[in-house]
């Protein structure tokens, strides 16, 4: 297998809102869960104050921690992991196509 980078690291971010932190301790580990398919309804819950807390990737998180919508908790639970990156079996057998995708996703930093 080769993998192509196509974006950058990712860290996930653990966050609530001050409303949420005034009625309740920030905690020290993670605990319980509700689930989610997708990261939006996810960060929805978090700022209307119905779901608690949110675990969710930082980039959707960090306008409304800019704001002081959203504070954060956890940050040493949240490392971050390579990103996203393209998996191709052999480029002895990619099509021309398939080399002028992976050469138009990869990332450059």
């Amino acid at each position: 297998m080769i993998a192509v980078r196509i974006g950058p690291d990712l860290r996930m971010a653990v966050v609530g809102t001050p409303d949420h932190f005034a009625r309740h301790p920030a905690p020290h580990t993670p605990q319980g869960q509700w689930v989610f398919n997708r990261s939006t309804p996810m960060l929805r819950a978090a700022l209307t104050g119905a779901g608690g807390l949110a675990y969710l990737p930082e980039d959707l998180a960090l306008d409304h921690l800019a704001a002081a919508r959203l504070q954060r908790v956890l940050e040493g639970w949240c490392p971050a992991f390579a990103g996203y990156h393209l998996y191709d079996a052999s480029r002895r057998q990619s099509s021309r196509a398939l080399g002028v995708i992976v050469e138009a996703l990869r990332f450059r930093d």
